[in-house]
């Protein structure tokens, strides 16, 4: 019971400190600057959306290794199908 007292007495006073960094004042230069960010940002934002799914379209698999994982597939089952083949003649 004291080991759920002092894990709640510490998330106390990490919000009391949370609450403090919440209220102290941010900078005017600094409002005016985040905000000039964020319109920038979601102004440009879906261009760039729209320039990755023209991307996408052209070579929709480009991203994933498909000729790698076809290569190891038909491997494994080459060597599976080569063991139970052994296995079959030994019987």
């Amino acid at each position: 019971m004291a080991r759920v007292d002092a894990s709640i007495s510490v998330l106390v006073d990490l919000t009391g400190a949370n609450e403090r960094i919440f209220k102290s004042p941010i900078p005017l230069l600094y409002t005016r600057l985040l905000s000039r960010f964020l319109t920038a940002f979601l102004l440009l934002l879906p261009l760039a959306l729209w320039q990755a799914s023209g991307e996408s379209q052209t070579e929709p698999f480009s991203v994933l290794p498909l000729e790698a994982f076809c290569n190891g597939a038909i491997a494994a089952t080459s060597q599976e199908l080569r063991s139970r083949s052994g296995d079959t003649e030994s019987e």
